[in-house]
């Protein structure tokens, strides 16, 4: 009796794969933006990669980002983006009914506020002839992620000094309840 009930829970535990989360290195631009709270500063929006794996057992995911303890708005301080890089991803995603069982997605942080002068500085590293000021209401790309990092570590030293995570809030379809699980976030 004993043996059949270990066998019943190791079939249990071998079908219940858990969600597994890898972040990777980006290569997706870093763009300065028009910050319309403040006009002394511009926001940087700045771009990780992630991969999602193990879930088409689940019929219900979705991801939020926190940051420093806060739940973020998703499309006023970040997006999250299908692999395309163009498309936001769709919410919720449903792996058990399309048969997916894992996706690639792209968090892109865009409430990073930085000032005039710091900005300034990094345009013309870039060798972008544009002059900030009060008019300033552009898009602007810089370089890659990884260039960005390597050129001003500072800036993404700052965010890391923050508690930012995924969170990837699931369930499976005969589940009542959702469940949540955090990821930390290296910038």
């Amino acid at each position: 009796m004993i043996y059949i009930r270990i066998i019943i829970i190791s079939v249990l535990l071998v079908g219940c794969k858990e969600l597994h989360f890898n972040q990777i290195n980006s290569d997706k631009p870093v763009y300065i933006t028009y910050n319309p709270k403040y006009q002394d500063s511009v926001k940087i929006s700045v771009p990780i990669k992630f991969k999602v794996e193990n879930m088409e057992s689940y019929s219900f995911i979705t991801f939020n980002f926190i940051e420093n303890n806060e739940k973020k708005a998703f499309l006023s301080d970040f997006i999250i983006l299908n692999k395309d890089y163009k498309t936001l991803y769709e919410r919720p995603i449903k792996p058990a009914k399309n048969g997916s069982s894992s996706g690639e997605y792209y968090l892109v942080h865009e409430s990073l506020n930085i000032p005039h002068k710091k900005a300034q500085e990094i345009l013309n590293k870039y060798d972008r002839n544009i002059k900030l000021g009060e008019k300033f209401k552009d898009t602007i790309q810089l370089t890659d992620y990884y260039q960005f990092k390597k050129d001003f570590p500072e800036i993404l030293e700052k965010l890391n000094r923050k508690e930012d995570y995924i969170e990837i809030m699931f369930r499976k379809e005969k589940d009542v309840e959702y469940q949540f699980k955090s990821f930390p976030i290296k910038w």
